[in-house]
Order: C-alpha cells, then structure tokens, then sequence
C-alpha cells in the first residue's frame, strides 16, 4: 500500500460515511460503558443481598455461573434489539420509538431505585 493509493482511498470517503463511522464508534464506547457499569453493579451490597450466595467465609458473593449469566445475558438482549431496530422504526417513525424508549427507561429506573418484595421474589425465583 502506497500513500497515494491510501489518499485516494480517503478521498473517495463521503461525509456520510463519515457519520456513520463516528456514529458506530459512539455506539460502542455506549456499550462498552454500559458493560462496565454493570460489572460494577454487581459488587453493591444490594445486589449480593438479593442474588448472592454465601461463601466459606460467610461473606456474600456471586458464583463464577451467577457471574458469567449475568454478563452475557445483555448481549442477547442487545442481539434482539439490532436486529428489530430497523422494522419497529419503519412501522412506528423514529420520534415515537425515542420516547417510548424514553418512558421505558424511566419506568425502569423508578423500578430498579423502589423496593418491591414481588419483584425481587419474581427475579429470584
């Protein structure tokens, strides 16, 4: 590869393109924060208290399994959700999808921050 070729490989790069790159790129740098920001739910006393099990030493800790779903379970959500995007998007217009989304999220959110007995006997269960 010459730097010529390579120039003339950059120069044949539209704006949208462009975009599309950067938008991939943010979506990743999303996912990948949104990953670590669950590995580090996962250590809150809370959640060792409801999905913990105790150890030789008394102290509450995932299993290597707990673990191991816990992590990778995201990723079929995420599977789900790329590959209905575009359909749901074509049928319902982006707008409305952004604020349902928007409205799910803060119902999750109100969900996850309240303490609800029936919903944590329904997750452990």
């Amino acid at each position: 590869m010459t730097i010529s070729s390579f120039r003339e490989d950059w120069r044949q790069a539209t704006p949208f393109l462009c975009f599309c790159v950067l938008t991939f790129a943010c979506g990743d740098l999303i996912f990948g924060t949104d990953t670590s920001s669950f590995g580090s739910l996962q250590a809150l006393p809370s959640w060792l208290n409801t999905f913990g099990t105790p150890g030789a030493n008394g102290v509450l800790a995932l299993t290597t399994y707990q673990k191991a779903v816990a992590n990778s379970i995201n990723f079929l959500g995420r599977l789900a959700g790329t590959t209905t995007f575009e359909p749901v998007v074509e049928r319902i217009g982006f707008k409305y999808l952004i604020l349902f989304t928007a409205a799910l999220q803060i119902i999750a959110v109100i969900g996850e921050c309240g303490d609800v007995p029936e919903a944590k006997a329904n997750i452990r269960s």
